[in-house]
């Protein structure tokens, strides 16, 4: 059986006045209680609030589901939770989890995680090696001799020679 559940996103808010604020972990409004969730990594929420400790977070969530565990709709828990201290929610959102499965809703939080928290540095994938125009440039420039970086073509080099290719415009010039 489908089960549709309410969430927000909780963001450490160290400072109104600055606006500045980052995503810890994601609060799901469930019957009765709420599930509230943190990211593994916290490195820009130290930075913000150096002050924080693990405990200090340890001790917000279980105030936050102590408070949010009351009989009241998602919408009612969510207008009184929406700023607590340094914390704030976002907006409502929902997902859907399609059976009754403890992995099926854990599947749903992982994601909900990766999407709106912060990835450890190691998880953004960065491009590996040169890039396809700069591995053409140099081709280009060794079948020349001349600097990459040179200004100056030959003459019976055209823009759309270029555009075929080094090769092809060397074949059109000779």
């Amino acid at each position: 059986m489908a089960h549709t559940f309410d969430f927000a996103v909780l963001r450490l808010v160290p400072d109104n006045a600055r606006g500045e604020s980052v995503n810890l972990g994601v609060v799901v409004f469930r019957d009765g209680e709420i599930d509230v969730r943190l990211g593994k990594v916290l490195t820009r929420a130290r930075m913000l609030f150096p002050e924080i400790t693990d405990t200090d977070l340890e001790s917000a969530v279980g105030i936050l589901s102590r408070l949010g565990s009351v009989a009241l709709s998602s919408r009612e828990r969510h207008s009184a939770l929406s700023s607590v201290g340094a914390f704030s929610l976002g907006d409502l959102g929902s997902f859907t989890v399609n059976d009754e499965r403890p992995e099926s809703y854990q599947s749903q939080i992982d994601m909900l995680l990766a999407t709106f928290v912060v990835a450890p540095r190691s998880a953004i994938v960065r491009a590996k090696g040169p890039s396809r125009l700069a591995t053409e440039v140099r081709k280009f420039s060794a079948t020349r001799r001349c600097s990459p970086l040179s200004a100056t073509l030959e003459p019976s080099l055209s823009i759309r020679s270029l555009r075929n290719g080094p090769y092809r415009a060397a074949q059109h010039s000779s």
